[in-house]
């Protein structure tokens, strides 16, 4: 159990060296989770999910939003995004 911990860890410090020049980038994202709590966004290049901060009012769950930008990263590895207010044609 705590193996899975520290490996969980070490993916998401990987990940957040990865991504800390790519602060405002914008990602296809989907969203995977919506409750009282937050809205959560899993973005496929690299594999990472986080919360979404602004935009999050009526997301639902596998909702595509295909603008979504990195905003902040913590130092635990753990992601905040946002949705831009442009919406893509693809939708």
């Amino acid at each position: 159990m705590i193996a899975n911990k520290v490996e969980r860890l070490v993916t998401k410090s990987a990940a957040a060296m990865l991504l800390s020049s790519r602060i405002g980038d914008r990602f296809d994202a989907i969203c995977t989770g919506a409750a009282d709590k937050g809205t959560w966004v899993r973005i496929f290049r690299p594999p990472i999910e986080g919360r979404l901060l602004y935009g999050a009012e009526g997301v639902d769950v596998g909702q595509r939003l295909p603008r979504c930008s990195l905003c902040a990263r913590t130092w635990r590895g753990v992601y905040r995004f946002k949705e831009d207010p442009i919406k893509s044609l693809v939708e």
